[in-house]
């Protein structure tokens, strides 16, 4: 078995920050990290003197490699979506990078055992027939010059399994749910560009949280508080209410004690977008849509 260096096994790395390109570009940073991961794995095997221990750094090393999938697979579908792919061609691509990253798994093993990627010929190590092996294994604290004989089957996907969820959990962002489903959801979750009339009035005139405001041609900013008192004045006006007293907002915004006009102190909107009511102790908004009152 040969010999690695220290500095080449100190560590699997994390992927880079650099865009990939393409299908191959992808699966060449996942190989080099693949290479380094078992070059890692069998320095140490020569220290190893039972089956558990030699079970124990194959899963640490095998699963470490994994953790290197995240990275890779959430920059790819970006690069796609960038490269004007549409939702439905980035999953169908993302479908294959994943079977893909299946094969280099296998790969993985076949490298970490024997030193030759998977062929129709391939014989896994004997320590592997009982892959995991438990603690309380007859077999676990067996010295491995014990251990004699290789399987003729490639159980490489039995070895997938037995790992469990947490490789399939590292595909996760490329399989399940699906790229053009999740799109769509968070295309859902998005607030909707405002839409603007032929006046060139935006349609609300308002951000969905009130914190902007469309009034005399451009947007106005707010504070919070005033935001949620606007939102329920203008929540009543959608009603048909032209105007409201100060104490019902105030109720409704959760400060019963304020006094709303104190609220727009120094606000340079106050008399003008939102101002006095034609009764003491009202307020309204001059917008479009405000109910006029009854002569």
């Amino acid at each position: 078995m040969p010999q690695e260096n220290d500095e080449q096994t100190k560590s699997t790395p994390a992927l880079g920050s650099a865009s990939i390109i393409s299908r191959d570009e992808l699966l060449s940073q996942l190989r080099s990290t693949r290479e380094l991961s078992i070059a890692e794995f069998r320095a140490g095997v020569p220290s190893m003197r039972t089956v558990r221990e030699l079970q124990q750094s194959f899963t640490q090393h095998f699963l470490g490699w994994c953790e290197t999938f995240p990275a890779l697979l959430a920059r790819y579908p970006e690069h796609l979506v960038r490269k004007g792919f549409q939702p439905e061609e980035v999953e169908r691509e993302l479908e294959g990078v994943v079977s893909d990253i299946r094969e280099e798994a296998k790969s993985w093993f076949s490298l970490a055992c024997d030193g030759e990627l998977i062929s129709p010929e391939w014989r896994w190590p004997a320590w592997l027939m009982e892959y995991p092996t438990k603690a309380n294994s007859p077999n676990a604290r067996m010295p491995l010059e014990l251990i004699a004989g290789r399987r003729l089957d490639a159980g490489a996907g039995e070895i997938l399994r037995a790992l469990g969820h947490r490789f399939e959990e590292k595909l996760t962002p490329a399989s399940a749910p699906s790229f053009a489903a999740r799109k769509e959801r968070e295309r859902a979750d998005e607030p909707a560009a405002p839409a603007t009339s032929v006046t060139g009035v935006p349609n609300p005139p308002h951000s969905e949280d009130y914190r902007s405001i469309w009034y005399q041609g451009k947007w106005h900013g707010l504070k919070e508080r005033r935001a949620k008192i606007v939102e329920a004045v203008h929540q009543e006006h959608k009603r048909g209410v032209p105007e409201v007293s100060y104490k019902f907002i105030m109720r409704k915004v959760g400060t019963p004690q304020s006094r709303l006009p104190d609220s727009f102190r120094k606000c340079p909107l106050w008399g003008t977008f939102i101002t006095h009511g034609s009764t003491r102790g009202t307020v309204r908004l001059d917008w479009p849509d405000t109910p006029s009152l009854q002569k």
